[in-house]
């Protein structure tokens, strides 16, 4: 299935539950394993579940009486795509665009971490 819809927030809170523990897990496994401060019902989980399968990040199967919910997609995955899609929606696909942006509002401490950063990976050849 093509993914083309982006997660909502609360999409994205649930799929990092799901995400955490890499697996297949019922409806109330999720539901234990969101952040404390979300104090869903049930039923509201398994339509936000539905949801997330119908865009295609989830794929869902029966086991006895319950439902298993698992990922079709990692966490970095989905990043990359949500990244590539922000890079190209607000900087017209340009990384200079966006770079220039964050130099603009870190600390000059970031910025020496970056540069090490950037130093390290070019280095090691994972520029390329």
């Amino acid at each position: 299935m093509k993914r083309e819809k982006r997660l909502t927030r609360t999409e994205f809170e649930a799929m990092e539950a799901i995400w955490e523990k890499d697996g297949k897990m019922t409806a109330n496994e999720i539901l234990e394993n969101l952040p404390c401060e979300k104090e869903w019902r049930i039923q509201t989980l398994i339509t936000l579940l539905k949801r997330i399968v119908d865009k295609g990040y989830l794929e869902t199967e029966k086991r006895g009486r319950e439902r298993l919910f698992y990922a079709v997609i990692s966490r970095d995955d989905y990043l990359k795509i949500e990244t590539k899609d922000f890079l190209t929606h607000y900087y017209n696909n340009s990384f200079q665009n966006l770079v220039s942006t964050l130099l603009d509002v870190e600390s000059d401490e970031t910025l020496e971490e970056i540069l090490v950063l950037l130093e390290e990976w070019k280095r090691n050849g994972k520029h390329q």
